[in-house]
């Protein structure tokens, strides 16, 4: 799954460096990879740690309540895996 939070990463750098902004294939690709990685469990810790930061982006950027709620259950499905 790291690999995937590391492609998004980049996806999203590209799209938001690029001059006149993301496009709309910028905005597909970041979509499909989200959806990706929240069908996924974090299977390292890496992962893990990487999805509670970016919920903490999500507070800071104000992002969607729904979108947010989301992520924190992704958040707490994490924490529960790796408490053991």
């Amino acid at each position: 799954m790291i690999e995937l939070c590391a492609a998004l990463d980049a996806a999203e750098a590209a799209a938001w460096d690029r001059l006149g902004g993301p496009t709309n294939t910028d905005f597909r690709t970041i979509r499909a990879l989200e959806s990706k990685i929240d069908a996924r469990r974090a299977d390292s810790l890496g992962a893990a740690v990487w999805r509670a930061k970016r919920l903490a982006r999500a507070f800071i950027n104000e992002w969607d309540t729904t979108e947010i709620r989301l992520l924190a259950a992704h958040v707490d499905r994490d924490l529960a895996a790796f408490s053991h």
